[in-house]
C-alpha cells in the first residue's frame, strides 16, 4: 500500500510579504514565521515566552552563533523541545528532540522562526494570491520525524531531520 500525502494550511498574517501565521501550541498563542534561508530554528522572544509556550523545553549547554538579524552575529543559547507538534486540521507533524536557538529579538515580527531544514522531508507552497496560506505538504511515512543536532564542541552547527518510519 502507497503512502498518504498529507498537507497542513496555515493562513497568513497581512504583515508585509512574510511568511507569518498564529499557532496555537497547546499552552499559548504564538507567531510563527517560516524562513526559507535558516539553518536552525530560532525563538525570538527570549527564554519566558519560550518556556509558557513549551513547559517542557530543555536548555542545553550548547550554544550557536547566529547571523542574518543584523549587523553583528549573535550567539544564542540551545534549547530543545522534546516533542514539537505542528498540527492544522486533523493532520499532524511531529519532530522528536528538536534543536532552536533562543534569543531575544522581538524587532523580528515573530515568537518562533521556523527554519527550512524543519521541513527536508516535505514540500512548502506559499499561496500569495487570493487567500495568502503556507502549505506544508508530507507523506504520511514522514509524519514522525526526529531530529539529530550537528555540533563542533559546545557548538551547535545545524541540525539534521530524518523519518523514524521503517
Amino acid at each position: 500500500m502507497g503512502s498518504q500525502v498529507l498537507t497542513l494550511s496555515f493562513p497568513l498574517t497581512n504583515v508585509m510579504t512574510r511568511q507569518i501565521f498564529e499557532y496555537n501550541t497547546g499552552n499559548s498563542d504564538i507567531t510563527m514565521m517560516y524562513d526559507s534561508g535558516a539553518q536552525i530554528p530560532v525563538w525570538c522572544t527570549g527564554s519566558a515566552v519560550l518556556l509558557d509556550a513549551y513547559p517542557k523545553a530543555l536548555k542545553t549547554d550548547l550554544l550557536c552563533t547566529i547571523s542574518g538579524f543584523g549587523r553583528e552575529k549573535d550567539v544564542g543559547k540551545i534549547y530543545v523541545l522534546p516533542e514539537f507538534i505542528l498540527s492544522s486540521g486533523e493532520n499532524t507533524m511531529v519532530i522528536d528532540n528538536l534543536y532552536i536557538a533562543e534569543l531575544f529579538k522581538p524587532f523580528i515580527g515573530c515568537d518562533f522562526l521556523i527554519s527550512e531544514t524543519m521541513f527536508s522531508k516535505a514540500d512548502t507552497t506559499t499561496l500569495r494570491r487570493g487567500k495568502r496560506e503556507l502549505l506544508i505538504t508530507f507523506d504520511d511515512l514522514s509524519r514522525h520525524l526526529q531530529c539529530t543536532p550537528k555540533k563542533q564542541g559546545k557548538e551547535l552547527t545545524d541540525i539534521a531531520i530524518w523519518s523514524q518510519a521503517k
